[in-house]
């Protein structure tokens, strides 16, 4: 059959090409225009018959898409991303790649969104992708049988990937690779009974977590921030350990207070020290001055000024060598008389 075609208020039908079935589908229209057809046999090359001179009409409403519109192919480090818009009535999606120099589509799998993230590349390669509408379990409209395209590139981490957690006498150290792109991590912290609860940042890959209890078992994870937005996910599981008694990391001052003859300073033993070095600085003051030497776990100063409030802390000394830190904030008494 041969299709002809006149707008309304047209004098003469235009040919619009031929078919073999008896419907014709006309996609050449404009939204509110009205359109008359008509159609001539034809058999062995020539017209057989007449034709309906009047012919039927109808007038156009926009037309939509025949197949989802495809917007296009990313590589990123999680795979290659396929995206597309949402086709009209559609409940989910069948996602079809191929590689370059392919002639047949291989399903990858279904999707109820309108992207999809390819894992399974090599890098270098280039990938086509192209997607069908499905409702009901049944395929509607078409498909783009040219696809979008991308190649891919490395396949990176979706997340920071953990590498454990330790207890040790500071505290319980997590720890985790380095993320592409970030300046900064934040660091979550959960027990068996709680949720997820953010315990601070760190800016290279590992974090002490001093505030806890021992025996009690803690899980970490950590997200990626990049210009203070997250970049990628986190590993929902995380790494865990339990943890044992904190060990200080210097003398711990008991008491400072004032005597008879002075103010007595009172520590607890750090370990290993043979001997312990005491400071001393007035309120006010910025820089700690020397006192001398104790052998034991206390010193009393009798060189105050009476009225005057000191601060005291103490070093410990192993083989003449400091080991480990000091209390910079001290504990003060004010000196007696």
């Amino acid at each position: 059959y041969t299709v002809y075609r006149k707008a309304d208020g047209d004098t003469k039908w235009t040919n619009l090409g031929k078919t073999t079935g008896t419907t014709f589908t006309d996609p050449n229209v404009v939204v509110g225009t009205t359109y008359w057809y008509t159609v001539r046999a034809v058999k062995d090359g020539a017209f057989i018959g007449g034709y309906d001179k009047v012919g039927v009409s109808a007038t156009a409403i926009p037309v939509g898409p025949t197949a989802p519109v495809l917007i296009g192919a990313e590589a990123t480090s999680a795979g290659i991303v396929a995206t597309w818009e949402a086709f009209p009535d559609a409940d989910r999606y069948t996602v079809y790649r191929k590689a370059d120099g392919d002639t047949k589509w291989t399903n990858l799998g279904k999707t109820t969104g309108t992207t999809f993230t390819d894992p399974n590349v090599v890098v270098g390669t280039t990938y086509w992708y192209t997607v069908r509408a499905v409702k009901d379990g049944a395929f509607i409209g078409g498909y783009d049988k040219v696809g979008v395209s991308a190649t891919a590139i490395p396949v990176g981490p979706t997340a920071p990937v953990l590498i454990g957690a330790e207890a040790t006498g500071t505290g319980i150290v997590f720890s985790w690779e380095a993320f592409p792109d970030a300046d900064r991590y934040t660091v979550y912290r959960k027990t068996a009974d709680t949720k997820w609860v953010n315990v601070g940042k760190a800016y290279d890959t590992s974090f002490t977590d001093p505030n806890v209890v021992a025996g009690t078992t803690y899980w970490y994870t950590v997200r990626a921030v990049k210009d203070g937005a997250f970049i990628g996910g986190y590993d929902k599981a995380g790494v865990s350990a339990t943890a044992i008694p904190i060990v200080p990391t210097g003398p711990v001052m008991i008491d400072v207070q004032a005597t008879a003859t002075g103010i007595l300073a009172e520590w607890e033993a750090f370990p290993d020290a043979d001997r312990y070095t005491v400071y001393r600085k007035a309120d006010g003051d910025t820089k700690w001055t020397n006192l001398g030497k104790a052998y034991d776990t206390s010193y009393t100063d009798t060189t105050g000024e009476a009225g005057t409030t000191y601060w005291y802390t103490v070093r410990a000394v192993k083989d003449g060598s400091f080991i480990g830190t000091y209390d910079k904030v001290g504990v003060s008494a004010t000196f007696p008389g």
